[in-house]
């Protein structure tokens, strides 16, 4: 039980010394992908049934879901 607890304070002695500006920057890149790769895929759904609606904030959803379940 010593061993976990020693592990917990290295990791959040370690992780203090993260500077968070470049985790909002990672984040907000992670973001940016994944708007382009959902906007991506809705342009293909509009070229191959091009007599369709195709929203675009339900191809981004159905994205995240999928990109959350295969993670």
């Amino acid at each position: 039980m010593r061993n976990l607890l020693d592990s917990v304070e290295v990791f959040y002695d370690h992780l203090s010394a993260v500077d968070f500006r470049w985790i909002a920057v990672a984040l907000g890149l992670h973001l940016l992908r994944s708007l382009a790769i959902s906007r991506a895929w809705r342009n293909v759904l509009v070229d191959a049934y091009p007599e369709e609606t195709v929203k675009w904030r339900h191809i981004w959803g159905a994205y995240l879901a999928g990109v959350g379940v295969t993670r």
